[in-house]
């Protein structure tokens, strides 16, 4: 039987349910065609297909990131074919090729955890004050951006609380280091216009709790919370806990992802040998060293990453961030 397929972008999602909005921007809660939650894919002519799948030597499968079954890890920014029940619900067909994604390891396991899919821009939102910035974590979601390969920016946000000394000095040091940073206070409405002109077509929005992300993303999107509310009590409320990454498209047509704060930040699939290559600051200097597995730490001979520390090319405290990571068990 031909189905007449209709394009739209996942919103939200629950355990099993997915919000999408469609190109005509109304919205349909979905859930999956069961032939894709058992790892199948169309041929978009309504064909099923089983997903190729590769074995090692010892005939176990084997899982690379490009296998079909990455497909289906489905969440919010994933582009779907649907087919519209009526006008308030609708079957997810297939999930489009993603162009990118955005992972972490799951607090619970070492699996992947997907926050956002197609994104070209990740903002991290900190405070300089109230509470104190905590530049690890900034530093853990700066090497997360850049191993997923997605630019990310930086806004430091109460600016009207005053930014102390050594804040200044770090956000001086992130300026030099080639990162965009924009300073924002949600209390005056100020430098806004400066931060949706440096989103992408798709912009994840993170950083941890007490940042005042809410209120910027209200300012963003007016309503926004408003939106929320009326979304989860229409379609997902009493069904699952949504995920805390909830997509909301701007008037100027870009989508912005509010993600829920986040005080705790793990790697997937990096281990502890590549995890100076996250780090845009020591990525010059790693091929100097003299050891090709040079660990940059401590024990490390004729290392070059140490001399630039040692010389003022690499900050003090970017580098004691990069040690905190490769010594933490999840980076073995």
């Amino acid at each position: 039987m031909n189905r007449e397929y209709q394009q739209g972008i996942i919103v939200e999602k629950s355990h099993q349910y997915f919000l999408v909005s469609m190109n005509d921007n109304s919205l349909l809660l979905c859930v999956l065609r069961g032939k894709l939650k058992r790892g199948k894919m169309l041929d978009f002519k309504g064909k099923s297909t089983a997903p190729i799948r590769r074995f090692s030597k010892n005939n176990l499968p084997e899982e690379t990131d490009d296998t079909p079954q990455d497909r289906y890890h489905i969440t919010v920014g994933d582009k779907v074919l649907v087919t519209a029940i009526d006008k308030e619900n609708g079957v997810i067909e297939d999930v489009l090729p993603r162009s990118s994604k955005f992972s972490r390891a799951k607090a619970e396991s070492t699996d992947e955890k997907i926050l956002l899919a197609n994104l070209d821009t990740v903002c991290v939102i900190f405070s300089v004050n109230d509470p104190y910035p905590n530049f690890n974590l900034l530093d853990r979601f700066l090497a997360l951006a850049e191993n997923n390969k997605i630019p990310a920016l930086i806004c430091f946000n109460k600016i009207d609380l005053h930014i102390p000394a050594d804040v200044q000095k770090m956000i001086d040091i992130y300026q030099n280091i080639g990162y965009e940073v924009i300073l924002s206070s949600a209390y005056t409405n100020s430098g806004f216009s400066n931060l949706t002109d440096a989103f992408g077509n798709m912009t994840l929005i993170c950083g941890p709790s007490g940042v005042g992300k809410s209120s910027i993303i209200n300012i963003i999107v007016p309503g926004a919370q408003q939106k929320t509310a009326e979304i989860s009590k229409a379609t997902l409320q009493g069904r699952q806990t949504t995920t805390g990454v909830r997509l909301f498209r701007m008037e100027s047509g870009k989508w912005i992802a509010d993600s829920a704060g986040i005080s705790d930040l793990q790697f997937w699939k990096l281990p502890a040998d590549e995890i100076a290559g996250a780090f845009r600051d020591l990525q010059p200097f790693i091929d100097n060293c003299k050891y090709i597995d040079c660990a940059h730490d401590a024990s490390a001979e004729f290392c070059a990453v140490r001399n630039a520390v040692t010389n003022g090319k690499i900050s003090e405290e970017r580098y004691a961030s990069y040690l905190t990571l490769i010594a933490e068990p999840s980076a073995e």
